[in-house]
């Protein structure tokens, strides 16, 4: 029986084997048994892409108790970005262009009863705001790290963000072109009026600081026609 492994990772590990001089995959697999193998490409024009939920996450912490934290994830994402591969490598301003909504509901902490007051009125109010939404408006390079900036807005705040963006590069799986992105980010909650009441909020139960780490794949949206 074959295991399943995702393309790019199988082109890492037949990069590594041959390096090392190495013959055997992992599982039992044989070249044979893989199909065309991923392509890496490099592009200096602008390309679009959709999102692919499948591939992205968007988990973030909070500090419980000072002692601990609070983790959790979105589980349902949409929207789309252009990419211009070479430029974005050379770290020009307008490379990258992303807009992502985040369905509010989606929410998880593995908790029930967490999660139903994390989407009431006193966080995130869901049913009045059901969406989360990003739209970056800029890339700095900084000490050769790479930011992304753009606009958050959580319920009713609209406000200015910087991402610690690392770009994985793009390739060719399938017939599609796939691009894939690391980012973090931490922000206060405050700001985005996600709070207890003041009794609560005066106490150590949940920290402000609330860090978020994301992984962004996205599908060239030629390829999906």
């Amino acid at each position: 029986m074959l295991w399943s492994f995702h393309p790019i990772y199988i082109l890492r590990v037949i990069s590594v084997c041959s390096l090392l001089g190495l013959t055997g995959l992992p599982g039992g697999l044989h070249a044979a048994d893989l199909g065309p193998l991923p392509k890496v490409t490099q592009s200096n024009q602008s390309e679009d892409y959709v999102l692919d939920p499948e591939h992205c996450s968007i988990a973030f912490s909070v500090p419980h108790l000072v002692i601990s934290e609070v983790k959790g994830r979105f589980q349902k994402v949409s929207g789309d970005f252009t990419l211009n591969d070479m430029d974005l490598k050379a770290g020009k301003s307008s490379a990258l262009k992303v807009k992502a909504t985040i369905d509010t509901a989606s929410i998880t902490t593995d908790n029930p009863k967490r999660d139903a007051h994390l989407m009431s009125a006193d966080f995130f109010d869901a049913k009045k705001y059901p969406a989360i939404v990003f739209e970056s408006t800029s890339i700095d390079v900084k000490d050769g790290a790479m930011f992304l900036n753009g606009d958050l807005t959580i319920k009713d705040v609209k406000k200015s963000v910087s991402l610690a963006l690392e770009y994985k590069g793009t390739v060719i799986a399938n017939d599609k072109k796939r691009a894939a992105f690391k980012a973090s980010t931490k922000f206060n909650r405050r700001d985005f009026n996600l709070k207890w009441s003041d009794a609560v909020e005066s106490g150590p139960v949940a920290g402000y600081d609330v860090t978020v780490d994301l992984v962004i794949q996205g599908v060239r949206k030629v390829d999906l026609n």
